[in-house]
Parts: structure tokens; C-alpha cells; sequence
């Protein structure tokens, strides 16, 4: 493998040479840039289409395939969220509500953007868009600390998991302000403290549904 200057991914090898480039782009633009223009082999989204409004922009991406090409869409999100371990069940239960509707009312220059429940919805999609299903199966994720902690970037992770709840979070009406922000810097906590509370592992244990990921938080 190597890199030209224009941060083109070059990999050889006997009788192949494969050319990685990367962009930046909005999947609309992407999308009509590319229609009619050439045929791709493979499209991948993880982690993205719960992201974004699928009966609209599902079938641009699917359009983009070649006869005989694949789609791959690991880890979408499917509406089941826990977090653990639990300190106010009540209030953990609330704040997963109210953060699963953000996701289902986001919208982006005017147009809807999100799925709390895509996983599940993804395969009437797909058949809308006449792709053939060739396999489907849980897309589990397992953060743990371990006796000396979190062994690589899971604190990180699950810190991003939590400022990005409290970005979209902040100021809802049905969660009490006060209580919330402490709710916050309780779980940043957690996490800073190796992922043990109590002398109980603070873990992400997600049990995974078909094209789906269920998140247990801590």
C-alpha cells in the first residue's frame, strides 16, 4: 500500500490494483452526482441509516449499484437503548424517550433525517427499492473496561456517546434542567473512573437485532 500526494490509497497486488480516494460530501449531492455517470461495486454505510429520511434517499443509493453489485449496512440503529449501570431507572427510561423522538423529529435543511426504529423498517425499504436480501444479522457492540480500565479509545466513545445526548438534550421540556446536567456529569464520571462504579464494570453491551444495534450505556 501507498500514498500520492493527493491522498489517493494505492493496494497491489498480483493482478489487482485497487485506488482508495476520499471526500467529503452530502449523500444527496453524492447521489446525483454520480447517477448515470458510473456503476459501483459496493456501497457501504455503517452506522448511517438511521441518519438519514431512507424512503427518499434509500433508492438513489441502491440506484448506484451495478447489476450483481452489493449494498452493506451494518449497525443501524434500532430503538432500544439502556444504559447501565443503572442509577435512577426512571430517569434513565425518560431521557432514552425523549432522545429517541429527537431522532425521529431531526430535520436538515428542511427535509427529515433520522430513524430511531430503522433497523427494523429497513428491510420493507429495501424491498421498495426491489434489492434482494442476501443476508441479515445482529450488529452487536461490546465496549467493557477491563481490570486496568478501558484498553484503547472506548472511554472516548462512550464520552461522545454521552455529549452528543446532552447536545440534543439540553433545554427539553419534559427533562427537569437540573437533574439532567447532573445525570451528565454522572455518567462522564463513570467513565473516567475506568469504567468501575460501586465496584461495578460499567459496560456497553449491545444485544443486536437483525440490521440493528441495541445500546447498553455507561
Amino acid at each position: 500500500m501507498d500514498e500520492n500526494p493527493q491522498g489517493q490509497l494505492h493496494f497491489r497486488r498480483v493482478g489487482q490494483h485497487i485506488t482508495v480516494e476520499t471526500e467529503a460530501i452530502d449523500v444527496a449531492d453524492f447521489t446525483a452526482r454520480e447517477h448515470g455517470r458510473r456503476a459501483w461495486d459496493l456501497v457501504i454505510g455503517q452506522a448511517f441509516l438511521d441518519l438519514i429520511d431512507m424512503p427518499t434517499t434509500l433508492p438513489g443509493l441502491c440506484s448506484l449499484v451495478r447489476p450483481g453489485g452489493l449494498l452493506y449496512f451494518p449497525t443501524t440503529f434500532d430503538g432500544d437503548t439502556a444504559f447501565q449501570p443503572e442509577s435512577d431507572a426512571e430517569f434513565d427510561r425518560a431521557i432514552e424517550a425523549c432522545y429517541h423522538q429527537a431522532i425521529d423529529q431531526r430535520v436538515l435543511d428542511g427535509k427529515p433525517s433520522g430513524d430511531s426504529r430503522a433497523g427494523r423498517r429497513l428491510f420493507a425499504h429495501l424491498r421498495t427499492a426491489a434489492v434482494d436480501v442476501l443476508a441479515a444479522g445482529g450488529s452487536d457492540w461490546v465496549v467493557f473496561a477491563g481490570a486496568n480500565g478501558y484498553p484503547a479509545d472506548e472511554a472516548y466513545f462512550l464520552h461522545d456517546i454521552i455529549r452528543t445526548i446532552d447536545l440534543v438534550l439540553t433545554g427539553h421540556p419534559h427533562l427537569d434542567a437540573e437533574r439532567f446536567g447532573a445525570w451528565v456529569a454522572q455518567r462522564h464520571a463513570q467513565i473516567e473512573q475506568g469504567g468501575q462504579t460501586d465496584g461495578a464494570p460499567a459496560r456497553l453491551s449491545p444485544d443486536g437485532l437483525p440490521s440493528s444495534t441495541r445500546w447498553s450505556i455507561a
